[in-house]
Formats: C-alpha cells, structure tokens, sequence
C-alpha cells in the first residue's frame, strides 16, 4: 500500500514538474534564417517551422510581417525601412517560438533607388535655367494678367475712386512679379560667378 502512494506521489509531483517546464519547452523550435543577412525589401526564407501547425506568425523586431498557415518554410520580406544592423526575427509556430537575427546591409535597397543627381557644374546650372525660366515665365504670365485687370478697371472704373485705387494695387502687385521675375533671371549668373562656370 505504502509503495502504490508513493508511486503516486512520485507521478504526482512529475506531472508537476512537467507542467512547470512546458512553458520552457516552447523554445524547442529551432529555425534557419536564409540568406541571414541582405538589403531591405528583401525575401528571406524562415525553415525549420512545424508543419503540423494551423498558426504561425513571423515578427521583426517585434513588429508582425507574417501571419498565417504554413508547411516547413515560410518566405518573408524585410521592411523597407530597416536600419542597417542586426535584427532579431522570431517565430511563433503553434505552441512553440523560436528567434533568429537577421542583419540588414548598410545602403543596399533591392525595391528603390534614388535616381542620381546632377554630376557636373554644368548639369546643375541647366537644371537651374530651367527652373529659373519656368519661374520666369510664370511670373511674366500672372503680371501681364493683372496689368490687363488693371487697365480694364481703369476703363470702367469711371471715377470711382474705390475702383481706381484697386487697379492701381494690381498695377503695384504686377510690377512687383515682374522685378521678382527679373531678379530670379539674374539668379543663374551669379551661380555662374561663384562656381567659376
């Protein structure tokens, strides 16, 4: 009698233990993280994954990036947004989780690329003509249409004094967008001075 209570004492107690350490048997799963390192907005594939599972979910640096059903694999793309350094990536695949570390590549972008900026003094300084002539001629247009309001509310302003003075502010106001068009053609030659262009 004694040994069949102590039989159930020791069962008792293993069930214990058991229950204990499951929490710690969740780190059991043990994944491979390949390629281990690339640019952001690249793929990896995360291997090792238990097939049998309904639930995985794939996180970067705590942020989700995966979620879902999955067989032994799963192929998941890097933020864009990462920095360049090493980046922890966990898994969690039914009951069991696991983390690898992934390290983004210093100024490697496979999704986008800037484009590439003027190289010369010469292909800024056309780049600033042009600019400075769209400027130009926008500025030209919009003072010739109030030179144009201007003088059709002089015409029919008929003595009103109200009327005269608000043609002569639109009469100020183009004058000024044409001094302002004028300084801004001058722009490009004074760049040209100070690059010795």
């Amino acid at each position: 009698m004694k040994q069949s209570q102590n039989i159930i004492k020791i069962a008792s107690f293993s069930l214990a233990l058991m229950s204990l350490l499951a929490p710690l048997g969740a780190l059991a799963l043990t994944i491979t993280v390949t390629p281990s390192s690339g640019a952001a907005g690249s793929q990896t594939t995360i291997s090792g994954l238990n097939a049998a599972s309904t639930a995985t979910t794939v996180s970067f640096d705590g942020t989700a990036i995966f979620s879902g059903s999955v067989s032994s694999s799963v192929q998941v793309t890097i933020p864009l947004n990462s920095s360049p350094l090493a980046h922890t990536i966990a898994v969690v695949n039914g009951t069991e989780s696991a983390s690898a570390t992934f390290t983004v590549i210093a100024g490697a972008f496979s999704e986008q690329k800037l484009p590439a900026g003027p190289q010369t003094k010469a292909e800024l300084l056309a780049i600033l003509d042009t600019v400075v002539n769209w400027f130009f001629t926008i500025f030209i247009i919009i003072a010739i249409i109030f030179i144009i309001l201007a003088a059709f509310q002089f015409i029919t302003g008929g003595g009103d004094t109200a009327k005269i003075s608000e043609a002569r502010q639109k009469l100020i106001w183009a004058t000024l967008g044409i001094i302002v068009a004028l300084i801004a053609k001058g722009f490009p030659v004074v760049i040209r001075n100070i690059l010795g262009a």
